[in-house]
Formats: structure tokens, C-alpha cells, sequence
């Protein structure tokens, strides 16, 4: 009986490591302010979980992977540590990182980060007036990050909200959608690490 007990014991272990590494990864997301947890708010309608930063001068850490989480930042002055960061949305809508109108943020890479959107927003959302600043960790000359914008042919909407990306799909980071002439006014400062924004 022992045996037996035992033969199932490692024929378990042997099928969970055979699961996708992303299956683990999923439950992994954390994003915490000045060290206490953030906890997402689900968006049902945009099939997301939204993490809300909304002090000014707050100091957010970002690790771990999601297909359904975005961080909007609601706030001035934010800084916004990624690092090895994995936020690749599906059937989603929205921005994995958003900016709010007349706000500001930092992103400061740690490792290898990679945000991509997929229907009805770029990979970085930097709205009307809104400051984003991109920069390299000091003690991580390697630091990098991959942004995709959402690609025209994906929607998620069943009817009525918001569509997918237009004829052309979505900047890699970049400023609001807009179905007439816009005169952007949001600011992408580009400091270091090395950044691909794809869209």
C-alpha cells in the first residue's frame, strides 16, 4: 500500500511539472504602494482587473505576470518599479498601464518587462496632458522593455462600448484614440534601458 501511495504521490509531481509554465504564472501579479499590497477592482465590462494608484508620490513595486490586470494611475508624481514584469492581456480591453489626463508617471525597469495590449488601447496609455517618464534602473545596465499595442483585427466588445484598434491598431505607447483630429498634449520622456514599443 505504501508503494502505491508513494507511485501516485510522484506520478502527480510529474504531471504538474509537466503543466505550461504560464499557468503558474498568472497568479503570480503583485502591485504594492510604499510595501502594502494593491488589491484589483474587476472591471467587467472591459473583462480587467484595475489596479488604482491614486496618491500622488507614491511609491509602487510591480513583479510577477497577468493577462487581465492594468494599472491606472490616477495620481502626480508616481514611480512605478516593473521588474521582470510580464503584463500580456487577453480578451481584454484597455491599457496595460494607463496614464490619467494631467497626471504623471516614472517606470523604472528591473530586468526583462514586456506589456501588451489587446483590443481598444496601445501598450502604454499616456492621456491628454499626462507626463510619462521611462528610465533604466542604475544597477541594471540590461533592463528593458517590450510594449505592443492592440492590433485592429482583435475585439472584445459585444456591442455598444468600445471597439478594437480602428483600421491600424494601437501604438506601443502613445496618446488616447480619437475618431476625429486631436491635438495631443501628453509628454513620453525616454531617459534609458532599452525600449521597443511595437504597434
Amino acid at each position: 500500500m505504501r508503494k502505491r501511495i508513494v507511485s501516485w504521490i510522484a506520478a502527480l509531481a510529474l504531471c504538474l511539472s509537466l503543466l505550461p509554465t504560464a499557468a503558474w504564472a498568472v497568479d503570480s501579479f503583485s502591485v504594492t504602494v510604499g510595501g502594502a499590497a494593491v488589491t484589483g477592482t474587476a472591471n467587467s465590462k472591459d473583462f480587467t482587473s484595475e489596479y488604482k494608484i491614486t496618491g500622488d508620490n507614491a511609491a509602487v513595486s510591480v513583479s510577477g505576470s497577468t493577462t487581465n490586470g492594468r494599472i491606472l494611475v490616477e495620481a502626480s508624481n508616481v514611480t512605478i518599479t516593473l521588474e521582470s514584469v510580464s503584463m500580456v492581456l487577453n480578451n481584454c480591453n484597455g491599457s496595460p498601464i494607463e496614464i490619467a489626463a494631467g497626471k504623471s508617471a516614472t517606470l523604472v525597469l528591473k530586468g526583462t518587462n514586456t506589456l501588451t495590449a489587446y483590443a481598444a488601447g496601445p501598450g502604454i496609455l499616456v492621456n491628454q496632458g499626462a507626463t510619462l517618464t521611462i528610465r533604466a534602473d542604475g544597477s541594471d545596465a540590461d533592463a528593458s522593455l517590450t510594449v505592443h499595442g492592440a492590433q485592429m483585427d482583435r475585439y472584445t466588445d459585444s456591442g455598444g462600448g468600445i471597439s478594437g484598434g480602428m483600421m491600424s491598431g494601437f501604438a506601443g505607447i502613445g496618446g488616447p484614440n480619437s475618431s476625429g483630429s486631436l491635438t495631443y498634449t501628453g509628454t513620453i520622456n525616454i531617459e534609458s534601458g532599452t525600449i521597443n514599443a511595437i504597434g
